[in-house]
């Protein structure tokens, strides 16, 4: 009887550690996955500071090229003030040029028109605050000009990023955003084909240079295959990448079109000088003509290119 309730003892005490070996495996797997979705979260957050770094450094580059932009901007406008400075005391400074004096009579008495002789001329009329403004316009069409006959140039590695790869300038950093000549033409930076005339520039507000029309056969459309339905814009003479265009119904008040080619600055150059002979007129382009990626005409080597082409026939219907 005494061993038999011994037993039973046992019995009862084995089947208790039990349970409690039960409760201390159950609680040490809660544990397992409370640490296994705790690592998860770490990983995840690890991933999370990593992507954020990127986007950091990439901020800090992109910084630094505005900053760059900023004071290559700067040092343009401080060459400009310095120029319309010159010219201001040029217009306004007396020119000290004397007439040689009169011959002596006989008698050793001067003659009559020494003294008159002798004054300075007059100072010159100040110009007039509009003067002073159109010789500005005219000394900063002279800085931002490419040489008269220019026919394309060798790419930089920024130039190529926007040409030849479709990278697209920040908003507001293009030395053309604000740019408003009076005279002169843009071309295809790469080709040297005249794209644009400076009548057709104007202030949109966009963050990129604007214009409402370009010459008859310097511009070939495309749809974008990236689902955003925009329409790409690309030099006819070297398939370079302009920009886009957009169809706009009075929103800018020159009105001589509802078209605004939106243009990299980096895709074009300004001419101070009249297009070549044989440029076309002034057109607008037909949207809804605009084909699918084909594969356009590249431009010979620098040191083999002539003098730009009159016309080519038009790579995509325009009206």
């Amino acid at each position: 009887v005494v061993a038999n309730e011994q037993v039973e003892k046992l019995r009862s005490q084995v089947a208790e550690e039990e349970g409690k070996s039960a409760k201390f495996k159950s609680a040490m797997e809660e544990k397992r996955a409370q640490n296994a979705k705790l690592a998860a979260a770490l990983e995840a957050a690890h991933k999370r500071a990593e992507q954020l770094q990127d986007q950091l450094e990439a901020e800090q580059v992109k910084a630094r090229e505005l900053e760059s932009q900023l004071a290559q901007a700067a040092t343009r406008e401080r060459a400009l003030q310095k120029d319309v400075e010159e010219a201001k005391k040029a217009a306004v400074a007396p020119q000290q040029s004397f007439a040689p004096p009169g011959r002596a009579s006989t008698n050793g008495e001067a003659a009559g028109d020494d003294s008159k002789a002798l004054s300075p001329p007059p100072p010159r009329k100040p110009m007039t605050y509009k003067e002073q403004r159109e010789q500005a316009q005219r000394q900063l069409e002279d800085t931002m000009s490419a040489p008269s006959g220019f026919r394309g140039k060798q790419l930089t590695a920024e130039e190529a990023d926007i040409i030849e790869r479709k990278g697209t300038e920040a908003a507001g950093a293009g030395e053309y955003n604000s740019f408003a000549p009076q005279r002169g033409y843009f071309a295809c930076r790469k080709c040297g084909r005249p794209i644009y005339s400076c009548e057709a520039k104007f202030k949109s507000g966009c963050g990129w240079p604007a214009f409402d029309k370009c010459y008859t056969n310097s511009i070939a459309t495309r749809k974008e295959d990236d689902g955003t339905d925009r329409v790409e814009i690309t030099c006819a003479g070297c398939g370079g990448h302009l920009g886009h265009i957009f169809e706009e119904s009075n929103t800018h008040d020159k009105r001589r079109s509802d078209q605004r080619h939106c243009a990299n600055s980096l895709a074009l150059q300004y001419i101070k000088d009249e297009p070549p002979a044989g440029t076309g007129g002034e057109t607008t382009l037909d949207l809804n003509a605009s084909a699918a990626p084909s594969v356009a005409p590249r431009a010979p080597p620098e040191e083999q290119r002539g003098p730009p082409p009159p016309a080519l026939p038009a790579v995509a219907p325009q009206s």
